[in-house]
């Protein structure tokens, strides 16, 4: 499996949970680009290495159909190689070797195309 970058959703009101699961990945020693979907129009100033993350079509669309503003996440599905995580989550160790058992599986899947 192939980890290019984190991808996560977060606002202002996430920014204290946010900021302490960007710190337990460092502590990993994980310096991966994380790219952060805007929950909604209240964003705050991002750490080193991280990015806010807006493709204008979907998130219009979202809102134009008035949808729940966690949808916004599935702009997820126009990339690859990335691992979402939510914003309250605490990473113990790098992603990469929680996701290695994972390659088997996928691996697998690929084969059956």
């Amino acid at each position: 499996m192939k980890l290019e970058k984190i991808i996560s959703l977060a606002n202002k009101k996430s920014e204290i949970r946010f900021s302490a699961m960007i710190r337990s990945l460092r502590a990993t020693g994980c310096n991966l680009p994380v790219w952060v979907i805007p929950y909604n129009d209240e964003k705050f100033e991002l750490p080193e290495n991280c990015i806010w993350w807006e493709i204008p079509e979907i998130l219009s669309w979202i809102s134009e159909n008035n949808l729940f503003p966690g949808f916004r996440k599935i702009q997820c599905l126009t990339t690859e190689n990335y691992q979402f995580v939510d914003s309250d989550i605490i990473f113990f160790k790098k992603p990469k070797f929680s996701l290695s058992a994972l390659s088997r599986f996928c691996n697998m899947l690929y084969s059956l195309e």
